[in-house]
Parts: structure tokens; sequence; C-alpha cells
């Protein structure tokens, strides 16, 4: 395997941390003389252009703040203009003086170049999946029969929706009947979306094409399908610009104008948050999920749909929106929940929406020390993902509760998927590290197996690198565990460059992912360390409120 060999002292000169003995990430950084001059040398060689100061003060509730660099606001003006050109003949004159530099590019280029799949969908015997050649814009839609091997076909290009190929694939939402595929485009990286609709039979759109659409998915129901959107512009304002408010759910029957679209669920009281849907896969409930635009959770109720006399009713089965709440599915008429309601690190209860109340809840997976981070309701299972210290820790159950056994995985690291029907005998599931590029591995659910469906071809090497967990005190005396890559047999002295990463917040947990600028950083002898700090998600809300 070829790799790049470039001065890695010169790398470290990027950074300020270097490499300490696992239990000890709290020592002082040191430096090499080489190093520090080299760098020191090159800095002072730099001559940056002045950046003039105006006086200029703003007034915040009688506090004036001094901004003496309001001018460079203006980004169109000939002063602005002329600074930003000078400061790039700053950066670009240093970065160009750097030898290595062009090797770096050329390395990164051919490690880049690789293909890249999504988790497989079954649907009646038929895969749906991503796949992005290497160095596309975007990942192509395909189409495979379930077991067979040969060319999969193309079914939706984003590449080809725009002349720019800016416009993305959004989000695809299939028919129970597997008839149909609801998919949002949308354009340039904006978070307006368009619903289309294509025919899997024929693979050809059809005419319907929905507007205004921002947060929402395609809940299907019979012959249309549940959506959330905004009211249309009106004449003269900017579509764009306008205030996002009043989220409204529509049901949309094929075949028929967005005009015609049935309003299902308002609150004109309430103008911010938002008002979304999910059917369950029978099609019996619409589950209605609300946002106050406030607290972080969400309320939860439901209309059962094969009851008349709910025609324009939904039960709450949850109020508050202080806790995160959704339905898993249904076992009948009562309602699987997963939700961090009296549970910090979640927990699934089942809910018959007859008899709501707290009192009458069943507790299907209780709230364990390890995060439960999802539940997928898929061959008569219940497949659960936990977070054990930040890493992915899969356990499959019975719908009752029952635990059946542990999904091995192939190291330290992050799955995701595993989502599927009622009657679905195997699922797919995507396994990532931190050296460990992203792969696809088709699971048995009763025999508890998995096998390789898509590993890309990357140039790197796995076997060559080691991944350990180490836990150091904070201030406070909290253990925080932490992530430290490298090559094997490199000898943590504490005199190794090293490449320090942490996020501690908006309960956002860093767990293990493959990056191809990493990989450059460890084969060339540098060391990884990713610590989880308070303030993401972990070990649950305490953790994220603990920052």
């Amino acid at each position: 395997m070829q790799k790049l060999t470039i001065p890695v002292l010169a790398l470290a000169a990027l950074t300020s941390c270097r490499s300490s003995q696992p239990g000890t990430p709290d020592a002082p950084a040191k430096h090499s003389a080489a190093t520090g001059s080299s760098a020191t040398s090159r800095l002072a060689s730099v001559q940056y252009p002045e950046t003039k100061k105006v006086d200029h003060k703003d007034d915040y509730f009688g506090t004036p703040v001094a901004d003496p660099y309001r001018w460079l606001e203006d980004l169109d003006s000939p002063e602005t203009k002329a600074w930003v050109e000078a400061e790039n003949k700053v950066t670009f004159g240093y970065l160009d003086k750097i030898s290595f530099r062009d090797r770096i590019r050329e390395r990164l280029t051919k490690m880049w170049n690789y293909e890249r799949f999504g988790i497989p969908q079954e649907e009646a015997g038929q895969l749906y999946f991503s796949k992005n050649d290497g160095l596309q814009n975007q990942a192509v839609l395909y189409t495979q029969q379930d077991g067979q091997e040969g060319q999969p076909d193309v079914l939706l290009d984003p590449n080809k929706f725009s002349a720019d190929g800016t416009t993305s694939l959004a989000g695809t939402y299939f028919s129970n009947d597997h008839r149909y595929m609801a998919y949002a485009t949308s354009g340039g990286g904006s978070d307006w979306q368009k619903l289309k609709v294509l025919d899997l039979k024929t693979r050809q759109p059809l005419a319907d094409e929905l507007q205004w659409v921002k947060v929402s998915g395609a809940a299907w129901y019979k012959n249309g399908f549940f959506y959330s959107r905004y009211d249309a512009p009106k004449k003269g304002e900017n579509s764009l610009a306008g205030k996002n408010e009043y989220h409204k759910v529509y049901y949309h029957q094929l075949g028929k104008p967005q005009s015609s679209d049935k309003l299902v669920y308002e609150d004109p009281k309430m103008a911010l948050g938002f008002r979304t849907v999910g059917t369950t896969e029978d099609e019996r409930f619409l589950v209605l999920y609300l946002t106050d635009g406030k607290a972080d959770g969400n309320r939860l109720a439901v209309r059962d749909l094969t009851d008349a006399k709910q025609a324009n009713k939904f039960t709450t089965l949850i109020s508050s929106y202080q806790h995160n709440n959704s339905v898993v599915g249904n076992v009948g008429g009562q309602l699987l929940v997963l939700t961090n309601y009296k549970a910090p690190r979640y927990r699934v209860v089942l809910i018959d929406p007859k008899k709501p109340q707290e009192v009458n809840w069943k507790v299907v997976l209780p709230e364990t020390e390890q995060k439960l981070e999802g539940v997928d309701q898929v061959g008569g299972y219940l497949v659960a993902s936990y977070l054990k210290d930040a890493s992915s820790n899969i356990k499959v159950y019975t719908e009752k509760g029952v635990f059946k056994h542990d999904v091995a995985l192939p190291a330290i690291g992050t799955a995701a998927g595993f989502g599927g029907r009622r009657n679905a005998k195997t699922v797919y599931y995507a396994f990532t590290s931190f050296t460990y590029p992203t792969t696809i591995y088709k699971y048995d659910l009763a025999s508890n197996t998995s096998t390789v469906f898509r590993a890309p071809q990357v140039d790197v090497n796995p076997s060559d690198y080691v991944t350990t967990q180490v836990f150091y005190a904070s201030k406070d005396g909290t253990k925080i565990p932490m992530f430290v890559t490298h090559k094997k047999g490199l000898k943590l002295n504490g005199q190794n460059p090293a490449y320090l990463y942490a996020y501690g917040g908006f309960n956002i947990s860093l767990t293990p992912s493959f990056s191809v600028a990493r990989m450059l950083w460890l084969e060339n002898g540098g060391v990884l360390a990713v610590p989880n700090l308070r303030g993401g998600g972990e070990y649950g809300e305490a953790w994220h409120q603990a920052a």
C-alpha cells in the first residue's frame, strides 16, 4: 500500500498539543526546539495587511459594545474586497512555500477516491441503496434484487437533478404496498424541500409535486401520505426569506393537486415549533410530534385511523415538551414508545392509547447504565442500539422485552441501521471506527450472524492501527472517556505529535468514525485523541446538562 512520508514535525507545528501516556492526558505539552524554532521563523516572516479600526458602538439594553471592524460586514464594498485580496495573498503565499503540500493533496485525493455505500432498505425482495463512486458530488440511489449479484440499476441520480449539480436527494419514503416511493429534493443547500413520487413498478415519476415543505417526511396511508409544510408566501414576498411560522400537517392523495390537500393538524395559537407525523407500518396509528421552539423535547399524540370516532381527534400520550419521545411501533392496539421521561438514558414503554395515563404504562426495556440511542421493531424483534462509553453496543430482544443476544461488532466503533419491515428475516447495518471505513453488513435476525454486504476499497490498512479507550479525571473528579488511536508499535512517551479533538455540547455524542484526513495524520506517525466531554449525549441527559 502506497503511503505518503512527510515531515511529521512540520505537521505537528499545526497543532499545539502532544500525546501523553494513557491515563495522564493532562500532562504538559512538550515542544522540540526544531519544531518550535522552525514554526516561529516562518511566522515571523509573515507580514499581515493592516486592518483599520473604526469608531463604531452598538447599544445592547443600555450597555455600549464596541465593534471596530463593523466595516468588514459590507462584503461588497471596495475596501472589504481589497482587504480580502490582501489577506489571501498572505495566506497562499505562506501555503505555497510548504514543500510537501502537493504530496499531501495527491495522497488525500487518492485516499478519498473510493466507493461509499449507504445502508440498504429492502422492499418486497428489492434492495434500495445509495452509492458514491468516490468523487461524485451526490450519491446515486440504486436498486438491486436481494440476494443477486451483478450490476445494480440506477433509480435516481441527484447529480442530474439540476444543471449545476447542487440539488440533493434529501429523503426517501416507501409506501407500505411497495408500489411507490416519495422522495424529497433540496436545492442549493436550502432547508426548503419538494416532495415528488416515483412509481417503482414503471420507474416513472408521477405528476405529484409538493412545495413549501420543511422539516417533514412522508408518512404513507392508503393511496397517499401525510406531510408537513408552511403556507405558500404571499404575493410579492421573498419565498426563502420569510418567517417560518405555523407549521401544519396535511394529507396528500396521489394524483390530486396540492391545493386539494386536506389539513390534518394546526395550532393557530402557536407560531413557533414543528408539527411532524409518522404512521405505524400497519397504517393503524397516525403519530403526531409537537415541539414549541423553546424546549429540546416534544409532545407525543396519536390517532387511531381505524376508529371512526377519532376521525379528527388526537390522544395525548406525553404532554411535556421537556422530554424526547418517539413511537417505535405498535403491538396490536398498544404503542411502543422510546422516551427519556423519568429515564435520562432512555427506556421503552408500552402505552395503550385508550388508557394513556402513566400509571397504566408497561416497561418493556428499562433504563440501564448505558444510553439507549434507538430501537427498531423488525422481524418480530426489538433491536436496541446502546452507547457503552461512547461506543455502540447492539442488543436483540423479543417484542415483550426478553433478551435474546448481543450483536458481535468488528471492533470498538459505531453501528447504525437495523431497520426493516415487521416480516423481515434479515436487516442491514453500517459499521465504522477511527481506522475502519464505513462497511455495510447483512444481519440474520434468527441466527445472530453478520456477513459483509459492501466493503469499501480504501488505500489504508486498518490492521496497522490500534484504538484504545482511557479514562481521566476531570477537575471535579468525574471520569471522562477518551479514545486514543495510533500506529501499532508506536511508543506513547509524550513525544509524538498529537491531534486532540473534543466537542461537548448540544447533546451531540462523539462516537468513533472514519476520516480520510485523519488517516493521513495517523499514517505519518501522529496520534489522534478524542475525549467525550460533558455536554454531549454519550451518557444521556444528565451528561448533557452537566456541561
